[in-house]
């Protein structure tokens, strides 16, 4: 997996995270897998600390 690949991925599952928030459904559990996801990329250099916080605000 390449990091545009990675991040294609975190973008899809974030966004599952929160529409699924919007509709008063929230999976906690799937919110701290996404969360550890991306620390994983953080702690692996594939993403910066800026790069996961501008995902997670996009």
């Amino acid at each position: 997996m390449d990091k545009i690949e990675f991040v294609a991925f975190c973008e899809s599952q974030l966004k599952r995270v929160f529409n699924l928030t919007k509709q008063g459904k929230p999976d906690t559990k799937q919110k701290h897998r996404v969360e550890g996801v991306l620390l994983a990329g953080e702690m692996l250099g594939v993403i910066d600390r800026l790069e996961s916080s501008e995902l997670m605000e996009s």
